[in-house]
């Protein structure tokens, strides 16, 4: 398959899981990345007519992500005869009226998916994906769930020297998004175990969580699923979380693969419990190793969304 990708190379960006999805697809298929810190970039040609022009033949397919297309690349509602498809990344309407998270993301988000008219759409989670059909952006549209790269997200065998890790955001959106975060953090400064909660990322995030016992995860008041989940499961540690709704519907299994807390007295007694009870904690957290390596590797999911993309549409 022949894709055209327009999207920034953010393999340096703090959230470089995306891109490293990205990557998958092009182990997988030939494609044209296009776009800021890739080689072949020219910030004075952003019109799609003219960068398939410089492409060597024609793409089975153009892909975008997110919102950064809609600020940069122009003339794409003009393109026909080429399958179009589109990634979401956040894609949330505001539950809360005294909370404006993404109020205008979307707005924009749908103005810009309308006018481009694309043919596939993907969302990262079920509550997005029913928005979306909510919305009639798209006549096809599909869930892709947070994946990860297992050739660089795995278990090391690092001495798990480190207790409790808590490693995320805390700034004043996230902080609304996702309530919990700086209570956890405050619990976790109180007990008397060794922690990490102070921000990494890459390979000095993935070595963190190989030596950690514990991965402690918070979700955001959506309840959709996050990308601890694969990350903290694809190095063998296990994940204490808050529970998303999708949760059953991607196969996760609270006990076997990780572990769920309801609120923040919960939290803390299982932290006690699984940092006294070795075997069981180990048990667990390999079980979620093998379930996110056979089920949702970035390998696997690429598959999954080209044959989806094959079903639904005319390519073949």
């Amino acid at each position: 398959m022949k894709i055209l990708y327009l999207y920034p190379n953010k393999i340096g960006k703090r959230n470089w899981g995306y891109q490293l999805f990205r990557n998958e697809i092009a182990r997988q298929h030939k494609v044209t990345f296009y776009g800021k810190r890739h080689p072949n970039f020219d910030p004075l040609c952003v019109d799609v007519r003219d960068i398939l022009k410089r492409c060597d033949s024609p793409p089975d397919m153009i892909m975008t992500f997110g919102n950064d297309s809609m600020k940069l690349y122009k003339g794409l509602e003009n393109i026909t005869g080429i399958l179009k498809v589109h990634f979401l990344g956040d894609y949330n309407d505001s539950i809360n009226p005294e909370l404006k998270v993404y109020k205008n993301n979307i707005e924009n988000q749908n103005k810009y998916l309308k006018n481009i008219k694309f043919d596939v759409i993907f969302t990262l989670s079920y509550r997005a994906l029913k928005l979306l059909r909510k919305n009639k952006i798209c006549d096809v549209t599909g869930c892709l769930p947070f994946s990860i790269d297992t050739n660089i997200y795995k278990d090391y065998n690092l001495k798990k020297t480190n207790d409790v890790m808590a490693v995320y955001s805390t700034k004043t959106q996230k902080a609304d998004a996702y309530p919990n975060r700086n209570l956890i953090h405050q619990m976790i400064s109180k007990m008397k175990v060794s922690s990490k909660i102070d921000y990494v990322v890459h390979h000095a995030m993935i070595k963190w969580i190989n030596r950690s016992k514990i991965n402690i995860n918070s979700i955001n008041y959506y309840r959709t699923l996050n990308g601890r989940f694969t990350e903290t499961l694809a190095c063998g540690t296990l994940l204490l979380t808050d529970k998303p709704d999708d949760l059953e519907k991607l196969g996760f299994v609270d006990g076997k693969h990780l572990v769920i807390y309801k609120d923040l007295k919960d939290l803390k007694a299982k932290i006690l419990y699984y940092l006294s009870h070795d075997d069981e904690r180990e048990r667990i957290a390999q079980q979620g190793e093998d379930f996110v390596r056979k089920h949702h590797s970035c390998q696997i999911r690429v598959k999954e969304m080209m044959n989806f993309i094959k079903e639904k549409t005319r390519i073949s």
